[in-house]
């Protein structure tokens, strides 16, 4: 049984937006260290797009960041506790592969249709993230990475289709794809060296016709499956089911693509702006660092902090 390549209509009727002013965006990078409770987005001048209606909200603005979710029916669990990681819970049917995912929002196009935003990953296309099994059984975790034509890359370069542990590109612990409970991995890989497909058809391409646009990636996307491959009817490469879930939990934290050090803009007006503003300092995975105004803090050149004062958040790179 080969995986499906999702074309992704529905799958941001349950992502959620604030005013929050860390976009962990910029035009070649997202970045998302789940230090926050909010996805991390910006307002925009473009008009909202409501999936529930399939309509642009007249009056309503867009937000552009780094959002999380998924088909309600899929993504059962979608928590940011400020803590440095992302819990999520999918909800599979035996033998199914809908994955939950990350984009960078959505909006209403002049021709009042849904369009979204993109990077462009065409100088760095490296993806990189942890992964967390909050379960009790083994699971397979995969990827697959979506441009705004809809054309996926699906496929690690040097494999078969006899492979089919690799038709997504492959979440690889230890020798084997499966992630043991309670285990964490992490997913590394170079985009530029993944093999395309193409939706409908489920057909990987090989022969160069069909070609990715890494100049506006839309949506990463990440799906969770059983390891127990009870159900198998026959040749893995054609009938392997893997069993069904049940809102099971997987924590994802540190998710970087593309370039990350180019998320600066917004973070130095920052700095800038509040120099002589008491904060309170965090690192990437939460903990406390200081409080104290930024310019006697002594904080490493070069390095990313979440720094709050108030209501106010952002992500910063110390110059």
């Amino acid at each position: 049984m080969k995986k499906t390549i999702l074309s992704l209509a529905l799958v941001s009727s349950a992502l959620f937006a604030s005013a929050q002013t860390t976009p962990g965006l910029s035009t070649s990078a997202a970045f998302d260290d789940f230090a926050v409770t909010d996805n991390y987005g910006v307002q925009t001048e473009d008009t909202k797009w409501d999936d529930a209606t399939s309509a642009p909200v007249t009056g309503e603005k867009a937000f552009k960041g780094i959002m999380w979710g998924g088909d309600a029916a899929v993504l059962t669990t979608n928590t940011r506790a400020g803590d440095g990681k992302g819990v999520f819970g999918t909800t599979q049917a035996q033998g199914a592969y809908e994955p939950f995912v990350a984009l960078f929002g959505t909006y209403a196009d002049a021709s009042s249709k849904k369009a979204y935003y993109t990077i462009d990953l065409s100088n760095d296309a490296n993806l990189s993230f942890s992964v967390k099994n909050a379960g009790a059984s083994k699971v397979r975790v995969s990827v697959q990475v979506q441009d705004k034509n809809d054309v996926s890359l699906v496929y690690m370069a040097g494999a078969t289709q006899a492979d089919f542990y690799n038709w997504n590109l492959g979440f690889v612990q230890g020798e084997t794809s499966a992630l043991a409970a309670d285990a964490t991995g992490n997913f590394t890989y170079d985009l530029k060296t993944a093999i395309v497909g193409t939706q409908p058809g489920n057909v990987v391409v090989t022969d160069g016709s069909v070609v990715f646009d890494y100049s506006a990636v839309k949506m990463v996307l990440i799906t969770v499956v059983a390891d127990d491959n009870t159900g198998d009817t026959g040749d893995e490469a054609t009938s392997w089911k893997p069993l069904a879930l049940t809102d099971y939990p997987v924590e994802i934290t540190n998710f970087k693509i593309g370039d990350v050090s180019t998320i600066t803009g917004v973070e130095n007006n920052f700095l800038a702006a509040n120099n002589n503003e008491v904060v309170s300092v965090y690192d990437m995975m939460g903990k406390f660092v200081a409080t104290g105004k930024l310019n006697t803090l002594g904080l490493e050149s070069g390095k990313l902090y979440v720094v709050k004062s108030g209501n106010k958040s952002r992500k910063i790179v110390m110059n």
